[in-house]
């Protein structure tokens, strides 16, 4: 249940990632769109930049997604900042294709993968989410990117997406 308390405005848009936390269906899947909306038009980002972006988002969204689970209850589907932490987790370090298509096409599996993961929440992902606040909302995620970040990297080791046309690695 939520505690009265109202999380200030920049901290609820930081933590629902504006108005996506507020979509009526799936906004976990919404926000987990819109990073790989992001990655797909990013210029390449060096090993240092993607953990900077990764710090940054799990510090300020552990603070925020503390915070706004107050006001909104525990774990509250708006709250979504967990899967932007989730989804950088997911391509860090995966080298990405320069063509749109070929680009799009591992963006996706590892979109993909880390959907299934976070919403199975195979072990430990399953014990990290009962930690206090915005720990427990963040560290889930956070593991569910691992193993999509795993799943990712085999499925390109084994170059399986191959099978896909007009892909090219």
């Amino acid at each position: 249940a939520a505690i009265s308390s109202r999380a200030p405005f920049a901290v609820r848009v930081t933590a629902t990632l504006g108005p996506v936390g507020f979509f009526p269906w799936a906004p976990a899947t919404l926000a987990s769109l819109v990073v790989l909306a992001a990655y797909q038009f990013l210029p390449p980002l060096s090993v240092v930049a993607q953990a900077v972006i990764l710090a940054a988002v799990t510090w300020v969204g552990t603070i925020a997604s503390t915070i706004t689970e107050r006001e909104l209850g525990l774990d509250a589907h708006p709250i979504v900042i967990d899967e932007v932490a989730g989804m950088v987790v997911t391509y860090l370090m995966v080298p990405l294709p320069e063509a749109l298509w070929p680009r799009f096409l591992v963006l996706f599996t590892g979109f993909a993968f880390f959907r299934v993961f976070d919403i199975v929440k195979p072990w430990p992902a399953d014990r990290l989410q009962h930690l206090k606040g915005g720990y427990g909302i963040m560290a889930d995620d956070l593991m569910a990117g691992i193993y999509s970040n795993v799943a990712l990297r085999i499925v390109l080791a084994l170059n399986l997406l191959r099978f896909v046309p007009g892909f090219t690695s």
